[in-house]
């Protein structure tokens, strides 16, 4: 609300690497001229996985606003980005010298250094009947040769319980027809608007192997005749595992991505570089902004506890992501263009009039639902609340440290 509501406005979507320093506004006060106002701008370098510490300011500044008068539009420059910036910071600052808001723009379409594994031994496969088991630098991963999913990863000796993964996980609320509309066909559908129905991945299992390519050992794990196509670990010597994960759906969703699961109760809290430290919807985009994050597990009572920002949910624009556990660290790098990392799903209250979402654990998600409100439906409160029409191959990449 803060954002949408702010008088002073910002409109530049995107800054990117060659931007020119030219910041378009708007001045939304009735009756104050900006010439009164100020803008603070910050260059941020934000810390890679695995480095601690916040974001480092690269260069800062402070310009006064042109004379832009109210309801009126104009520019204001700012100097360039330096090579190292990641995010721009601009907080706008009223004539009373109040500050109006914060945002952050991450910088889209910079080169970012990539990921780079660490030296090591190389790693060692082993099979047994039921297992595929590959160890790299104190890490030992489980693969299941019945579904080809990971079923958890020692780390000297500590087995951390992330599992049955990657596996797709597609859902639309339940009084949808599959053509998105409410479905007045079904005389139960007003009983089943805070309900969500998942596809069934009716697919087959075709196989895993594992081979080592150069000083890495792939496992690949194939499937046919579904939603799921193909998870393609490359498992490094330093103990790292990069994913790329093939799934695949055409219709009509309300979320849709690919999950992991892993004890709720063993889960501590949360770091990473994204927008936060709020969860975001499908229609409730804005608010959030891009930084460091870190927040301890919570799962506060809609209506009857008020803890925030609430840990569970889906977050936008993330880089990476640690999520610690009583068992260790789960480290992730993501590398899916426009997906979110979701931690679990958020929770209504104890009688549901809002919503039962369906259980997505560790996720990247390409879909997340829209939030209705106590009122209407999500169909009826606009275009950023109607459901996605999907078809084809989707691809993902993500990289799991574990510590």
């Amino acid at each position: 609300v803060k954002e949408v509501w702010c008088p002073i406005q910002i409109m530049n979507e995107t800054i990117t690497p060659d931007f020119d320093g030219v910041l378009n506004v708007e001045n939304r006060y009735d009756f104050t001229n900006l010439d009164g106002c100020t803008l603070t701008w910050r260059q941020l370098d934000m810390p890679a996985h695995g480095v601690k510490g916040d974001a480092k300011v690269v260069a800062e500044g402070k310009v006064n606003f042109p004379a832009i008068a109210a309801r009126e539009a104009g520019t204001v420059k700012i100097p360039t980005l330096k090579p190292e910036t990641d995010a721009l910071e601009l907080t706008v600052t009223d004539n009373h010298g109040k500050d109006l808001f914060t945002w952050s723009h991450q910088v889209v379409g910079k080169q970012k250094e990539a990921f780079a594994a660490k030296a090591g031994a190389a790693p060692v496969v082993n099979e047994t009947a039921d297992e595929i088991i590959v160890k790299a630098n104190g890490r030992t991963y489980h693969f299941s040769k019945k579904d080809g999913q990971l079923k958890g990863v020692d780390v000297n000796g500590r087995l951390i319980e992330l599992t049955d993964g990657p596996r797709v996980i597609v859902a639309k609320r339940s009084d949808r027809s599959m053509d998105g509309f409410y479905n007045h066909d079904d005389p139960q559908a007003e009983k089943k608007k805070t309900e969500y129905t998942e596809f069934e991945d009716l697919g087959k299992f075709t196989g895993i192997k594992a081979e080592k390519v150069g000083d890495d050992v792939v496992v690949t794990a194939d499937y046919k005749l579904g939603n799921f196509d193909q998870a393609k670990w490359t498992i490094a010597p330093d103990g790292s595992a990069a994913l790329d994960f093939t799934y695949n759906f055409d219709g009509v969703i309300d979320l849709m991505g690919v999950k992991f699961d892993f004890p709720e109760n063993k889960v501590v809290s949360k770091r990473w570089v994204g927008d936060g430290p709020y969860r975001v919807w499908q229609n409730r985009l804005h608010g959030p902004q891009y930084g460091v994050w870190e927040n301890d597990y919570n799962d506060p009572i809609p209506a009857e506890s008020f803890t925030y920002p609430e840990f569970k949910g889906y977050f936008a624009n993330v880089d990476w992501m640690d999520i610690k556990t009583q068992d260790g660290t789960i480290g992730i790098i993501n590398e899916t263009p426009g997906s979110y990392v979701g931690v679990y799903e958020p929770r209504d209250g104890r009688d549901h009039i809002l919503y039962n979402l369906p259980k997505t654990g560790i996720a990247i998600m390409e879909v997340i639902p829209p939030v209705r409100n106590k009122v209407n439906t999500t169909d009826l409160i606009g275009p950023s609340s109607q459901p996605k029409w999907v078809n084809g191959q989707r691809t993902g990449r993500i990289i799991l440290n574990f510590d």
